[in-house]
């Protein structure tokens, strides 16, 4: 046997999954032998590479983030540790930011631009930013990214996948609106989804709360009890419970104008 035979192969042992399993073995022996411990290792591993990703896939201006899983729910009994994270991939600063500065675009146009590309990358990759995630990656107030949220609305009409919109734990009840309303005249989720650009599963979401509410409602069920049992916010209780009235409100006021 030659002497690089020797020399060199332990070399190849010098790695973070050997470091794990060597961690595991001497001071978490109780967890489980040599194969339980693989498991662990290789789920450890696998975490890293996905929450932690090599800086060769970021480009210039590019930055990590760990926004929340699309597929989440609502359920407001439950904190951020519980929650399922998705590390996504942000364009802070893309070639056409740098060209809108150039040309002395307004400097909240541009913010306003590159909020819109944060919301729709993060859902593009599975995971959904709050405003919040937005007003601190950008280093604004909550106040004006909230105002940049709701301008773009009203220019478009369209609505930015955004937490509080796919979720439904926002307050704001444009989108929730029309969607109910809709329903309850009638018409089939899908059809109505297609029609405002929103995705089924989150209009299956507010359609799903109205009516756990209208049934809480017709049992005289408090906003704090019906906010107890479904998970859905005090305040987002009040939001349905005021759209339901003014849906009632108006569908009299036809019945009897007609």
């Amino acid at each position: 046997m030659t002497l690089s035979r020797v020399e060199y192969p332990p070399l190849q042992d010098k790695t973070f999954e050997n470091v794990l399993t060597n961690l595991f073995r001497t001071e978490f022996g109780f967890l489980g032998g040599p194969a339980v411990i693989k498991l662990m290792v290789d789920r450890i591993t696998e975490l890293v590479e996905i929450y932690h990703p090599r800086k060769e896939r970021l480009r210039f201006g590019q930055m990590l983030w760990f926004s929340v899983d699309k597929d989440e729910g609502s359920d407001q009994r439950r904190g951020m540790k519980s929650m399922k994270l998705r590390p996504v991939i942000l364009s802070l600063v893309t070639p056409s930011d740098i060209q809108d500065y150039i040309n002395d675009v307004p400097q909240h146009t541009i913010v306003k631009n590159v909020m819109v590309r944060l919301f729709r990358e993060s859902y593009e990759q599975g995971g959904v930013l709050a405003e919040h995630d937005v007003a601190t990656i950008l280093h604004r107030s909550s106040s004006s990214i909230s105002n940049y949220f709701r301008e773009y609305q009203k220019t478009t009409q369209e609505l930015l996948p955004s937490r509080g919109v796919i979720h439904d734990i926002g307050g704001s009840i444009s989108h929730k609106e029309i969607i109910v309303t809709e329903y309850l005249s009638g018409r089939e989720c899908p059809e109505i989804s297609r029609e405002i650009n929103h995705s089924i599963k989150a209009s299956d979401r507010y359609i799903k709360h109205a009516n756990q509410i209208r049934a809480a409602l017709k049992y005289g069920i408090s906003p704090e009890e019906i906010s107890h049992v479904t998970g859905i916010s005090r305040r987002l209780v009040e939001v349905y419970t005021n759209l339901l009235e003014k849906i009632a409100k108006e569908r009299k006021d036809q019945e009897i104008g007609g």
